[in-house]
């Protein structure tokens, strides 16, 4: 069921989440080789520049360390905001990542702390691809190629996550909260939204899916994704001429 999800040419390309998968990669890759970009593109050495309130969310490293961070940040991004874009549309990804971006934002402001990385946002998706496993085609999923991945991907959104930042910091850490805020966030989402996904997703499960237009909230939602893409790379080729 995941794969006939993820490649159901009926159903919508995620643009989305292929806008935030290229920010990540822009950001952070550059960061793998040159370890002075820390300084102006992430948030572990301090907010510096006002565009690191950005860039710090695609940076990754180096609490995990950054290939590792970046790699299972990656396959959120593939097995639950892709998932969920496919299933939803742009605009409700792009609506649910904004409010989460929003709670999350505030209470790092309150506390002043700010960390590399995209997990506290996309956690928000776990709870779909949560559902999609194991309530609504549990039963059609074991023989899915995809599935043994997608559960590795949710048990390092459950467990892996907060069982490593519980060792690095305590159990009870702002990232850890943040994380199941953004979880939260994401179940809250799942009960508005439910009854939009069981349709979509029997109709993509009979191949009874016709393929729609893009609503202009899909477009909007579309358009600024590719744009906070092209804002990193902006900055990125900014910060290497002007300050490396």
């Amino acid at each position: 069921m995941i794969s006939k999800i993820l490649f159901n040419k009926y159903l919508p390309f995620p643009h989305i989440s292929f806008s935030i998968f290229l920010s990540c990669i822009i950001i952070s890759i550059p960061i793998l080789f040159n370890d002075v970009l820390y300084a102006f593109l992430a948030a572990n050495v301090g907010l510096a520049f006002p565009w690191q309130y950005l860039t710090s969310v695609f940076a990754h490293g180096p609490e995990p360390p950054l290939l590792i961070h970046l790699f299972i940040n990656l396959l959120i991004i593939i097995f639950c905001v892709a998932i969920t874009e496919k299933l939803l549309g742009a605009w409700r990804v792009f609506l649910l990542l904004v409010v989460t971006a929003f709670v999350l934002t505030f209470i790092r402001f309150e506390t002043y702390n700010f960390y590399n990385g995209i997990s506290s946002f996309i956690f928000a998706f776990a709870p779909f691809t949560v559902m999609i496993l194991f309530k609504i085609f549990r039963k059609q999923v074991w023989g899915d190629n995809y599935y043994i991945l997608t559960l590795f991907v949710l048990l390092a959104v459950f467990i892996l996550y907060p069982i490593y930042f519980s060792i690095i910091d305590s159990f009870l850490s702002e990232r850890n909260a943040l994380h199941l805020i953004s979880i939260i966030i994401g179940v809250i989402f799942f009960v508005l939204w439910k009854k939009r996904l069981f349709s979509v997703l029997t109709r993509a499960n009979e191949d009874t899916f016709q393929k729609g237009k893009l609503t202009i909230w899909d477009r909007i939602g579309k358009t600024l994704g590719y744009l906070i893409t092209a804002i990193n790379l902006i900055v990125l080729l900014v910060v290497l001429i002007f300050f490396d």
